[in-house]
């Protein structure tokens, strides 16, 4: 079977007539889960290709390949059955009180898959339907087969149609993060095949998925978890996509706290931060695991890309140490006052170029034959996203030249132990030439 034939274990993204979404796994067996549509095995889906249109046959009850236009001659059949339409609507009045059907009847064909024969029973129930105009009948049947045909399209996975289910359903799990922002994110930092990217997410795995599908299994993505990122995320959209095998080879969850800042040995860190030699934020650059080994051998992170619920100012210096020079970066957050703060603390200490906050204009059309038009209800925001590229350099203000100095806390912290220790000696020599000098003094003496 080709890429475009659903194939048995696929995930789907469903798409009902009333725009409901939901994800579903494709195999002989599983049933489609839902109170007000029919039960019907998946496994009639195999063979089919995607994005057709899918039908419940109530007959034979199964799920069919169904026809593009068979909605529109539907539409026009009962419109004709109905003896065409009155001059206007003016004697109408909406005080549901023109519906006598039984809606526990209505419900259970709606169940059985006779959405057909719901429609039909509505139309003869009806005291206003004859009365109203062509127009008006034809409206009424298309709102009325949205709700009780069960119509069904199957899309393949895509991080554009998971962020449009996740807004739909719960937009607070992502972070309220739109398609368009999505791609000024992988853009602004770079993300390619073959990179050495790090990512804090806090938006259900799905920057890491995409971040993963971008890199096509080559390169080594550094995942935070830990303290920041709140254990490891989600894989569930890795598998959405058939990127499972992509993000096992090339993924590698880092715990903050262990891999990246666990020093050989405590009193060290005590005494190094009691002598106000290094802030909590570089103790990493003193006790380098394996991942951080591996992060210094090639030179720093590549790309980063920051989208916590934490705050972008802490999580952003907290990884500038394991940045390399040109290091893309991307910090999302769904307010503009942080980033604010966080683009003024990198250009006053002279971090990065090309510095900028954004954001997007989003906004959807209706497409139709005379009827285009922009819709009423909009997106307000999609958040925004500060990037830019760090630089090394050896201006006195950079502060490049701080993390460089707390790579050799180490080195200090030995010499003034080896200080300390001829400060001893010296004066344990004092104290015995001071002994010394008094002895010779009593011999003179006596």
């Amino acid at each position: 079977m080709c890429e475009s034939t659903i194939k048995s274990g696929d995930w789907g993204l469903a798409v009902l007539a009333d725009d409901k979404r939901f994800m579903i796994k494709i195999q002989k067996g599983e049933q489609l889960k839902g109170k007000k549509i029919p039960a019907c095995d998946l496994g009639d889906l195999i063979g089919l290709k995607w994005n057709q249109k899918i039908d419940f046959d109530a007959k034979e009850k199964k799920l069919v390949l169904g026809k593009e236009d068979e909605s529109e001659e539907t539409v026009a059949k009962l419109v004709e059955e109905g003896c065409g339409g009155g001059q206007d609507n003016r004697k109408l009045l909406d005080n549901n009180s023109a519906q006598t059907a039984d809606p526990e009847q209505l419900l259970q064909m709606r169940i059985s898959g006779s959405g057909e024969e719901a429609i039909k029973e509505l139309i003869t129930s009806s005291k206003t339907f004859m009365s109203k105009t062509k127009f008006a009948q034809e409206k009424y049947i298309k709102k009325k087969q949205k709700k009780y045909v069960f119509q069904m399209r199957v899309f393949k996975p895509t991080i554009s149609r998971i962020i449009e289910m996740s807004l739909l359903k719960k937009p607070e799990k992502i972070m309220h993060l739109r398609v368009d922002t999505m791609g000024e994110i992988l853009t602004f930092a770079n993300i390619h095949a073959g990179s050495s990217t790090m990512v804090l997410d806090s938006t259900a795995g799905l920057v890491t998925a995409a971040c993963v599908q971008r890199m096509g299994g080559q390169g080594k993505l550094y995942n935070i978890v830990g303290t920041q990122g709140k254990g490891a995320p989600t894989m569930m959209n890795c598998e959405y996509l058939g990127i499972n095998d992509w993000a096992e080879k090339t993924m590698v969850n880092v715990d903050l706290d262990r891999d990246l800042c666990e020093l050989p040995n405590n009193e060290e860190c005590t005494k190094l931060s009691s002598k106000n030699m290094i802030r909590r934020d570089y103790r990493s650059l003193l006790g380098l695991t394996s991942a951080a080994h591996e992060i210094q051998q090639i030179g720093g992170i590549q790309s980063v890309v920051i989208a916590s619920s934490h705050d972008p100012q802490e999580a952003f210096f907290e990884l500038l140490p394991l940045m390399g020079g040109s290091c893309t970066f991307a910090v999302y957050s769904r307010y503009i006052e942080p980033l604010v703060a966080l683009s003024s603390e990198i250009r006053n200490k002279w971090i990065a170029v090309n510095v900028r906050l954004t954001e997007t204009w989003w906004r959807e059309h209706q497409v139709l034959p005379n009827k285009t038009h922009p819709f009423v209800a909009m997106s307000g925001t999609g958040g925004f996203v500060l990037s830019g590229t760090i630089v090394e350099n050896n201006h006195p203000r950079s502060y490049w030249n701080v993390i460089k100095g707390m790579q050799f806390d180490a080195f200090f912290a030995r010499q003034l132990e080896k200080e300390a220790e001829r400060d001893a000696l010296q004066k344990q020599k004092q104290s015995l030439d001071t002994e010394g000098q008094e002895g010779t003094k009593r011999q003179k003496s006596e």
